[in-house]
């Protein structure tokens, strides 16, 4: 007895019939639409001394292939990279200062979703989604994520000025094989919840900002107050933390026309001394300048 011709079966010993494989199958290399399986023609004959007298018969042999689990999970949608997919990259916000309420974030691309790539083995659910790691290393601590949906949800506020960003690992695992996983990146920023207006602010309880600078004293000198100490314009603003702008947050705009007073970045105003004569003006009333951020 022996098989007809074929790369992936045999029959090594005649005498028993017995069909052995002698290499692994590929049930992924089929096509889509095709049969997963081999039409193997069998051949038994007798053993009469004279072979022209031999007498034989043939059949025919199905052996369908099933799905192995041999295949990783996949996170969707894939991200083409050479001959394989990689996982894509997770992105959503969330606003600072929001009460949960278990508030539950949307993706971009796509929601969060993994598969079994051995798709005739394994059916829904299947997958189970954890975290694995991100930055900071207190996330666990703002985020749940919800095992067989893979769905993250926000479990306190965030204070934008504690984190700026998260960037967590996520692990998708069969839920029969921890062995076959794939890990994706998810982004979730923390958007400013810029609500209230910044607002000029005078520590020494005074009505109003002044300040006193001496004529002919150079061409840029900064405006001091009555105890000699430089006149800062301070400003707060309650969206931040104990109310206080971050440096570099806040840009001041002056309403003088007249080209001899600036405000740094800080809020300390600059006049062109050489520009005053005290006998011509001695008092120069401007209103607040602008806070832009």
């Amino acid at each position: 007895m022996y098989a007809g011709q074929s790369d992936y079966f045999e029959i090594p010993l005649p005498e028993t019939g017995d069909i052995v494989l002698k290499k692994a199958l590929d049930y992924e290399g089929f096509q889509p639409d095709e049969e997963k399986k081999y039409l193997i023609p069998v051949v038994a004959h007798d053993l009469a001394a004279n072979e022209s007298l031999r007498q034989s018969s043939t059949t025919t042999v199905t052996i369908i292939v099933t799905d192995g689990d041999d295949q990783a999970v996949q996170f969707l949608p894939c991200v083409p990279q050479g001959d394989i997919c990689g996982s894509p990259l997770y992105v959503s916000s969330v606003m600072e200062n929001t009460e949960p309420l278990n508030q539950l974030l949307t993706f971009d691309p796509a929601p969060i979703f993994a598969v079994d790539l051995d798709t005739d083995i394994q059916g829904p659910p299947g997958i189970v989604y954890s975290f694995l790691a991100g930055s900071p290393s207190n996330f666990r601590d703002y985020f749940d994520i919800d095992g067989p949906t893979g769905n993250i949800t926000l479990k306190r506020p965030v204070e934008r000025m504690e984190v700026e960003e998260f960037i967590i690992t996520v692990k998708a695992e069969q839920d029969d094989n921890p062995l076959q996983y794939a890990t994706a990146d998810v982004k979730i920023g923390v958007e400013d919840d810029d609500v209230n207006k910044p607002y000029f602010f005078i520590s020494t309880g005074e009505s109003e900002f002044k300040g006193y600078v001496r004529q002919f004293t150079g061409q840029a000198v900064i405006v001091f107050r009555n105890d000699e100490s430089p006149l800062r314009l301070e400003v707060k603003d309650d969206d931040f933390a104990d109310k206080v702008v971050p440096k570099g947050a806040l840009h001041y705009e002056l309403t003088d026309t007249s080209g001899r007073f600036e405000v740094t970045d800080t809020g300390y105003l600059i006049v062109d001394a050489n520009q005053l004569d005290i006998d011509t003006q001695r008092e120069y009333l401007m209103t607040q300048p602008q806070l832009l951020y």
